[in-house]
């Protein structure tokens, strides 16, 4: 199983949505995917109708001897392929405010060793992370084999880069240090910053080739026309991913060549 993890500092950037439509396409490729909501609003959780489920991401990290399974549920069969979830809700608020109370010798890889007993199910994992570097986001990062900053060509979406470069150096070290399977040249059991991903892009509007971060070359474009508009409301509304609401349309022509970037173009 190789882990993604989609995240930047600053809320609505689009990690959701594209997190989201990326688990769609792995799926109707015919893969097996686990997705992980990894913040407390919930909002991809609520996409999969397993907002309101009992055993939650939360009960992962609260008691240590939960088989995991219990707190994953299905959400879609796509033809050979399937999106499982783990879902969450606001109970990571305090677990997140509180978790030095946990009893764990290493709080900063429960995730990582309640995934191991799943990973031989599945293809691949998502984890849409909250706009922060809490306990729950630590634990992601270092159960997390490669990193997507999903950015918008702005200042205030862009400077999060640098803090998440720093962030990523300090898993890194930790996972070096800790994490006895941690190989950087197995794809399963690495951690590599992938790079940064231009969602609402707009044409001439922010220079990759000057910034000294790595960033895809797939741009996802600003939706800014009415009818466009309309289809990606109609997908939430729906609980439809783009890919299957609007196949054809920019966005997904454009999600479908980010994801083969992110699979062949290393």
């Amino acid at each position: 199983m190789i882990t993604y993890s989609f995240i930047n500092l600053k809320g609505g950037v689009g990690k959701t949505t594209i997190s989201i439509n990326t688990a769609y396409i792995l799926a109707s490729a015919g893969a097996k995917v686990l997705f992980i909501d990894n913040d407390k609003q919930g909002n991809a959780s609520y996409f999969f109708n397993a907002k309101d489920k009992e055993i939650t991401l939360a009960d992962v990290f609260l008691n240590l001897d939960l088989d995991i399974q219990k707190a994953i549920y299905p959400a879609r069969k796509i033809q050979e392929g399937l999106i499982d979830i783990l879902p969450s809700n606001m109970t990571l608020l305090p677990l997140n405010m509180k978790h030095t109370e946990i009893d764990a010798e290493d709080k900063t890889f429960i995730l990582k060793n309640a995934l191991k007993s799943v990973e031989d199910k599945y293809d691949f994992c998502i984890i849409d992370n909250a706009p922060d570097i809490n306990f729950t986001v630590y634990n992601a990062l270092i159960a997390t084999n490669q990193v997507i900053i999903v950015t918008n060509p702005d200042d205030y979406a862009n400077s999060g880069l640098n803090e998440m470069d720093i962030q990523f150096q300090n898993v890194l070290k930790d996972r070096q240090l800790y994490d006895e399977s941690y190989n950087e040249h197995d794809p399963q059991n690495n951690f590599i910053l992938r790079g940064a991903l231009m969602n609402k892009y707009i044409t001439n509007t922010y220079s990759k080739a000057q910034s000294k971060y790595k960033f895809f070359k797939t741009n996802i474009n600003l939706v800014n026309n009415y009818a466009s508009n309309k289809r990606l409301f109609e997908a939430i509304n729906l609980r439809k991913s783009m890919i299957e609401l609007s196949p054809r349309s920019l966005f997904a022509r454009q999600m479908n060549k980010f994801v083969d970037e992110l699979l062949y173009d290393e």
